[in-house]
């Protein structure tokens, strides 16, 4: 059987085993989305930290 995200007790097969990995498969998907939390609020402070610079360059070349 394949896990779903839905359904994550369900029983998978490793070869001839058959294990549960359900918290773990929950674990995976919360630190995965951890991840992707994380790398937003990066791009964001980047997105920013550029905007002020553009702000400040315009500043200086009007004042020449």
């Amino acid at each position: 059987m394949k896990k779903t995200r839905d359904n994550p007790c369900d029983k998978i097969e490793l070869g001839n085993k058959t294990s549960q990995k359900g918290v773990s498969l929950v674990k995976k998907y919360i630190f995965e989305d951890i991840i992707l939390q994380n790398a937003l609020n990066f791009t964001r402070e980047v997105i920013e930290i550029f905007g002020d610079l553009l702000k400040v360059s315009c500043i200086i070349k009007c004042n020449r």
